[in-house]
């Protein structure tokens, strides 16, 4: 049985916590510098396909695209030849040179099907929730790659990634205590297969997700991942501590919480992958949730210091500390990586090389709470300039300035047809 608690916090506090907190907070050895050339190279190729795209995706707004079926089907086809395309020319993740043309053109096949799947399920849902889903998806996809084992598109990790908006969603709204503790035992019950009386369309929706998973892993033959899934509902309740303005958690707490619920998050993931898990792939698996869930965290800093979340980023506001914290994060992923060889070992040095480039990515993110040297430091060791970085973000080749999010979503679904 993979979730056993007790194997599972073992493996978090007395095996992962320690490594953790063993791990050197001295910026890191291993980074390998990028040349300016190579950054001007990548930012020039990101700019002429994005102005591609832009004007691509502005076609939508043409008559005949609103009237002619098949320039709707044509416009679809080029869509996803330039998307390909680009996939194959691109040198900041250099993706094709660890996954064949072949494997790339199945994740994208299958991550379709999810999308397709997600806009049927609940076509309200804004590009910000919708992206939500798809990173879980995609965190499934790494794995079965990682394993060598086909690209695979189940109901059963739909239904786990569309819970992670669909859920939060409710928490984060403005209903009262009482309600979210409904909401809660009512989830609970799911997953313990007792019946349940929605009483709302969210309710309704977060059930239809729970069956999901249940079309794959029948209660009556499945008891291991109901139980992962139950110690994610216990993880995510105690992870409401970091939101009580009126107690302040120390240092380990925040931790705590942050590497379980991190972990047994990814755990998941990997579960649906494949069930069959080792106790070495266990402590990666779990120690890649903790590494995710602290990158969430590093460029969601000012807006947890407004929400008074407490996570270790949050915890001093102190640019040298915060500086130790992105090594100690970077050494970690190191140690963690050199801890387990995967099938797939081209793609284990992919994953770990775009790995460190999110908690770079991350920490850009986060600009104003780092020195501007340190900043200046870790740009030596990412693929576009910072300075790029924040302009692209703010203004997506996929998003062309003046398109609503509604022509955005419309263009999606052409696509997906």
């Amino acid at each position: 049985m993979i979730f056993k608690k007790d194997r599972i916090t073992d493996i978090c506090f007395k095996s992962l916590k320690p490594l953790w907190l063993s791990t050197s907070n001295e910026f890191p050895a291993f980074l390998n510098t990028i040349s300016v050339e190579t950054k001007t190279t990548n930012e020039t190729y990101i700019q002429s396909n994005g102005k591609k795209m832009s004007r691509h995706w502005n076609k939508l707004s043409t008559s005949k695209m609103q009237w002619i079926p098949y320039y709707r089907k044509r416009w679809a086809k080029k869509t996803e030849t330039q998307l390909n395309q680009f996939l194959q020319g691109e040198t900041i993740l250099n993706i094709s040179s660890y996954v064949s043309p072949d494997t790339l053109s199945n994740i994208g096949a299958e991550l379709k099907k999810f999308l397709y799947a997600a806009r049927q399920f609940e076509p309200d849902l804004s590009v910000s929730d919708l992206g939500q889903a798809v990173r879980n998806y995609l965190v499934y996809a790494i794995f079965l790659e990682l394993m060598g084992k086909a690209q695979n598109f189940t109901p059963a990790i739909f239904g786990y990634s569309m819970l992670y908006p669909i859920t939060d969603n409710y928490i984060d709204s403005n209903r009262s205590s009482e309600e979210k503790r409904a909401y809660n035992m009512m989830i609970h019950d799911k997953i313990n297969g007792v019946p349940v009386s929605p009483a709302s369309h969210h309710d309704i929706q977060t059930c239809k997700l729970l069956s999901d998973i249940e079309t794959v892993y029948p209660h009556d033959k499945e008891t291991d991942i109901y139980s992962g899934l139950m110690l994610m509902l216990e993880a995510q309740q105690e992870s409401l501590l970091q939101q009580r303005k009126e107690d302040r958690l120390p240092m380990e707490k925040r931790l705590d919480i942050s590497l379980y619920k991190g972990g047994i998050s990814v755990l998941i993931d990997r579960y649906l992958a494949d069930s069959h898990i080792s106790d070495e792939e266990l402590r990666f698996f779990l120690g890649f949730g903790f590494v995710l869930q602290l990158a969430d965290d590093l460029q969601d800093i000012s807006s947890d210091l407004l929400e008074c979340s407490q996570t270790l980023f949050t915890l001093e506001q102190n640019p040298d500390t915060l500086e130790k914290l992105v090594n100690q994060l970077l050494q970690f992923v190191y140690k963690l990586f050199q801890g387990y060889t995967f099938a797939n070992t081209e793609f284990q040095k992919f994953l770990f090389q775009g790995t460190v480039h999110l908690l770079l990515m991350s920490t850009q993110m986060s600009q104003e709470h780092f020195n501007m040297d340190y900043l200046q430091k870790l740009e030596t060791y990412f693929p576009v300039h910072f300075a790029f970085l924040n302009q692209y973000t703010k203004n997506s080749a996929l998003y062309p300035q003046g398109m609503e999010e509604k022509d955005l979503l419309r263009g999606m679904d052409l696509f997906l047809l």
